[in-house]
C-alpha cells in the first residue's frame, strides 16, 4: 500500500465542516491530471480507489482552537497505481489545494509502502478520521443500541466485497468513543471517533486498514490505523 503524509499551511481559517471542498479540491486536481480517473474515482461504487484522513491541525496562530489553525496534515492511502501516480504529481511543495477562498499549501510530502502481509491477531484499531456507518439509509452511531453490530456487519461486507471471499467478524471491543455530527455538502452526517479492538479474519483488518472502516471513505472518513 502506498501512504502519502502531507504537511500544508494556510493564512486563513479552513471551514470547520471541509470534507466535501477538501475531496472536491483533490477532485479538481485529479481532473488536471486525467479527466477519466477523476471521473471513475467519484463514479465508482465498488470500492473507494484511495482512502483520506481527517485534516488534523498541528499549528496554531494563537489559541489551539480550529479557527487558528494553520498548518495541517493528513494522510492518503491507497493500492491503486493510478492515483498513486496522480497524487505523486499534484502534492509537491509549493503546490496547492484550493478549498473554496481557502489555498492549502504544501510544505511537505512523505511517501512510504507499506506491506501488510502480516498483521495484529487483535488489533487495537484507531480512528485517523471519524467512521460514517449507514445501512438501508439510516445512519448509527456509537451509542445507539445497533451499532456495534453494524459496524461488524460493515467490516465484513467491505472486506467480502473486495476480497471475493466469506470473511468473519467474530466480535469487537470499543475502548473509547464519542459522537460526532458533520455537514457535507449540505447533509447532516452522523459519525463517530473510535478505537476498537477487532477479532476477525486477516483479510477484514487488511480491508479496514487499506479501504477504510464505513462510508465516505475518500472524504476523510473511516481511516484507522494500529500501533505496531
Amino acid at each position: 500500500m502506498y501512504s502519502l503524509h502531507a504537511i500544508l499551511a494556510s493564512d486563513t481559517p479552513v471551514p470547520y465542516d471541509y470534507q466535501y471542498e477538501l475531496y472536491s479540491a483533490i477532485q479538481a486536481q485529479l481532473k488536471n491530471y486525467d479527466e477519466n480517473l477523476s471521473l471513475l474515482v467519484h463514479t465508482n461504487r465498488g470500492r473507494s480507489l484511495f482512502n483520506l484522513s481527517s485534516l488534523l491541525p498541528i499549528g496554531f496562530s494563537g489559541k489551539r482552537i480550529w479557527e487558528n489553525a494553520r498548518r495541517f496534515t493528513f494522510i492518503v492511502n491507497t493500492v491503486d497505481g493510478r492515483v498513486k501516480e496522480a497524487f505523486s504529481s499534484f502534492m509537491r511543495e509549493g503546490k496547492s489545494l484550493i478549498l473554496n477562498s481557502v489555498a492549502l499549501k504544501v510544505v511537505s510530502v512523505a511517501t512510504r509502502e507499506k506491506d501488510f502481509a502480516r498483521v495484529p491477531i487483535l488489533p487495537e484499531l484507531h480512528c485517523r478520521g471519524p467512521v460514517v456507518i449507514r445501512e438501508s439509509g439510516k445512519y448509527f452511531r456509537v451509542g445507539d443500541p445497533e451499532f456495534e453490530s453494524k459496524l461488524s456487519s460493515a467490516l465484513k461486507r467491505k472486506a467480502d466485497a473486495i476480497t471475493g471471499n466469506n470473511t468473519t467478524v467474530r466480535g469487537l471491543t470499543i475502548t473509547s468513543a464519542h459522537r460526532k455530527m458533520y455537514n457535507v455538502h449540505g447533509h447532516n452526517v452522523p459519525a463517530s471517533i473510535i478505537t476498537f479492538i477487532l477479532d476477525s479474519d486477516e483479510d477484514v483488518i487488511k480491508t479496514a486498514l487499506i479501504y477504510g472502516v464505513g462510508q465516505k471513505t475518500q472524504m476523510g472518513f473511516g481511516m484507522v490505523s494500529y500501533r505496531d
